[in-house]
Parts: structure tokens; C-alpha cells; sequence
């Protein structure tokens, strides 16, 4: 069975949430250190890394999984029309 090519972008939202709370992180980090308020706004920085990741990883997560419903549908339906193509046939 042939795979499709959206999968391949499912590999990289656990990169993408990752990504958003080190640069998150990161810059409250830098903020800390600029104006000496440390940890809130590294602690403030990583709490929204990791909302806004989880808020970005859900709807990926939910957008594939209705494409995936989607193609079985249309999969379903292409094998029943070759079913019945070869009913008739025969």
C-alpha cells in the first residue's frame, strides 16, 4: 500500500514543538539576563514555547488524522466501483 507524502510532515511536528519551547526558552533567558528578572521570564518564555507547540501539534495532529479519513473514504469507494465494474463484467 503506497503511502502518502503528508505523513512525512507528521515526522517533524515533535521538532516543531521542541523548537518552540528552546527558542521560547531561550529568549526569556536573554530577557533575564538584559533586565535582571530572572526566572520569570524564562519560566514565562518556556510556559509559552510549550502551549503554543502543543496548540500547533494538535491541529497538525487533527488535520491529519481528517486526511487520512478522507483517503480511506475515497479508497473504500474506488475499491467498491471496481467491485462492482467487475460484477457487471462477469
Amino acid at each position: 500500500m503506497k503511502r502518502p507524502r503528508y505523513n512525512l510532515g507528521l515526522a517533524g511536528l515533535g521538532i516543531e514543538l521542541a523548537a518552540a519551547v528552546v527558542g521560547l526558552t531561550a529568549l526569556g533567558l536573554w530577557i533575564d539576563r538584559r533586565l535582571e528578572t530572572e526566572p520569570w521570564a524564562t519560566v514565562i518564555g518556556a510556559s509559552i514555547g510549550f502551549v503554543g507547540g502543543m496548540y500547533n501539534f494538535i491541529l497538525s495532529a487533527q488535520k491529519a488524522a481528517r486526511r487520512a479519513e478522507q483517503q480511506a473514504a475515497e479508497q473504500q469507494a474506488a475499491e467498491q466501483r471496481t467491485g462492482n465494474d467487475l460484477e457487471d463484467a462477469g
